[in-house]
């Protein structure tokens, strides 16, 4: 776990081999540095054109589903005008396992950010859920899933989000939406 403040905006050897997946952003949210742990579980889930190589100096927004951007620039904004570090808990799941972070924003250098996201939690998920079926595509040929609880949202009923594992992983179909639950509890109120 993360330690230390990397004074000033340094990127730091610790910050290389701490198993938290840590990245640091310039002023334009650009990728300046990524450290092991981000290669490692790039690797670990077929993300061959995710690790740092083909990351650093990419916008990390180009990444972000659109659902969320709106959310992510207001945490970004805020850390860098108040200097106050801003936590938040996300989900990562695959098809296999169930994850969760804990975020951690900070300031960073000269209007950077340090992003340090610690794995709070893994294992099979809880539940068996759904299987990944045609009954989950829209007249676009989409699926949409949640990007923080990964549910996916069920076309012709589309008040209802069901937990579907087969639709966490890499999928060109796949589109990105906040369901009501968390766009209320974990999106709905403002940074503080």
């Amino acid at each position: 776990m993360l330690t230390g403040s990397g004074s000033a905006g340094q990127w730091t050897d610790s910050f290389e081999s701490d198993p938290a997946v840590i990245y640091a952003l310039d002023r334009d949210c650009r990728i300046v540095h990524c450290n092991q742990a981000w290669d490692r579980f790039a690797l670990e889930n077929n993300g061959n054109r995710a690790t740092r190589e083909y990351q650093q100096g990419r916008c990390v927004f180009d990444a972000v589903p659109v659902s969320l951007k709106a959310y992510y620039r207001n945490l970004y904004d805020y850390v860098r005008a108040t200097g106050q570090e801003q936590t938040h808990v996300m989900e990562c799941s695959s098809p296999l396992l169930r994850r969760r972070f804990h975020m951690s924003i900070r300031p960073f250098g000269e209007a950077g950010l340090l992003i340090v996201n610690s794995l709070t939690e893994e294992g099979p998920h809880r539940e068996e859920g759904h299987e990944a079926g045609n009954d989950y595509i829209d007249q676009n040929g989409l699926v949409t899933t949640c990007s923080h609880c990964r549910r996916t949202r069920h076309p012709r009923q589309t008040d209802r989000w069901d937990w579907v594992p087969g639709f966490l992983c890499d999928d060109p179909r796949i589109s990105h939406g906040l369901c009501p639950i968390c766009l209320n509890y974990h999106y709905g109120l403002a940074v503080h």
